[in-house]
């Protein structure tokens, strides 16, 4: 599994998370899951941080 590890340097995402979301789509909604899975992890963790991180709490994410 290469592309959790690439992704973890790219975006800072942790390979963990994104096999887990990986299994958990390709479960729920096949290949489409398997393909979207990787995108939409990654838009809703820079969602988090922009809505929740910056809003509540006033740090600026890098």
């Amino acid at each position: 599994m290469v592309v959790p590890m690439i992704q973890h340097k790219a975006v800072d995402l942790a390979p963990a998370l994104q096999i887990s979301v990986q299994v958990l789509f390709g479960l729920i909604f096949g290949a489409v899951g398997l393909i979207l899975a990787a995108p939409l992890t990654i838009v809703a963790m820079i969602s988090v941080q922009k809505l929740w991180v910056e809003h509540a709490l006033g740090d600026k994410v890098t």
